[in-house]
């Protein structure tokens, strides 16, 4: 848990550096795609550590059962930022 907790901190500000003030749809999806990659990074990392895994052990229980909904959270949350965006309530 450590692991991912320390990822999702890495994540934000490389999402942030990433995206930078592009808002463009791929920006977003290469913003997306790297903070979900360090947080699974970390905590692949820290479960096979931990629990003394194999890297592929651990990839599997670690972040495999969290692909598929992760990447819908990360549509989702595109979605939202766009019509955000498109509406000027938050800025680009």
């Amino acid at each position: 848990l450590v692991g991912f907790l320390a990822g999702v901190i890495l994540a934000a500000w490389l999402r942030s550096v990433v995206r930078g003030r592009a808002s463009d749809l791929a920006a977003d999806v290469v913003a997306s795609v790297t903070a979900i990659g360090a947080a699974y990074l970390l905590g692949w990392a820290n479960i096979a550590f931990v629990l003394g895994a194999g890297p592929v052990a651990a990839f599997a229980s670690g972040v495999v059962p969290f692909v598929a909904f992760d990447a819908a959270k990360a549509v989702g949350a595109m979605a939202v930022a766009r019509v955000l965006r498109a509406a000027r309530v938050v800025s680009s």
